[in-house]
């Protein structure tokens, strides 16, 4: 087991640094990523919800739109990405 971290003691190095868990470091990275692939790519949610490692795309666009208030489309339209 020797050279594993384990979750706890990643959250709490995680919080010291960044003041925030583990998980949720990852999900504000995935979600700037999303953003980024829906405003400058011409690529589909399906395509981007792939690339960022998730299996259905459905569940991929409520996350989206839990964490960014607007669905994956409609944040494309309202930042006016060029398609």
């Amino acid at each position: 087991m020797s050279g594993l971290l384990a979750e706890a003691r990643l959250n709490d190095i995680c919080r010291r640094i960044a003041g925030l868990p583990s998980k949720r470091l990852v999900f504000d990275r995935l979600m700037q990523e999303a953003k980024r692939l829906r405003l400058f790519t011409g690529s589909s949610v399906n395509e981007i919800c792939y690339q960022l490692g998730f299996k259905d795309p459905a569940y991929f666009s409520r996350f989206f739109t839990r964490n960014a208030g607007v669905t994956p489309g409609e944040y494309r339209v309202s930042k006016g990405a060029v398609e």
